[in-house]
């Protein structure tokens, strides 16, 4: 398998975070049919991992610290009028709250 480098990782990373969101999105619209749903299910699952993966590999490289995580993605594929608001609410947060452990639920960010 061919090295790739951490540029390639981090624009993977937030690209399929971009596609992750929006197939979440449509999960939680509920509008999907059985067939449909299932395949998305499985998208989502996949993208998960795909982050993941890259994730484990970025800290392999020491490209990552361990507080880089799937929010950092989610905030990088965001549109560039948005990520300085998202990443000052984000350090509030975690100033209230150092303990507070973050996820993504609902599409969004959770703490």
């Amino acid at each position: 398998m061919r090295e790739y480098t951490g540029q390639e990782l981090e624009l993977a990373k937030s690209s399929i975070a971009s596609t992750l969101q929006k197939c979440e999105k449509m999960q939680a619209g509920g509008k999907l049919q059985s067939a449909q749903k299932t395949l998305n299910d499985r998208r989502v699952d996949a993208l998960r991992i795909a982050l993941a993966l890259i994730e484990k590999e970025q800290r392999a490289r020491g490209y990552l610290d361990s507080e880089i995580s799937v929010i950092d993605a989610y905030i990088a594929a965001q549109p560039e009028s948005v990520r300085g608001l998202l990443q000052d609410i984000r350090k509030t947060i975690r100033a209230a709250a150092p303990d507070a452990s973050e996820k993504i639920s609902y599409q969004m960010p959770t703490f």
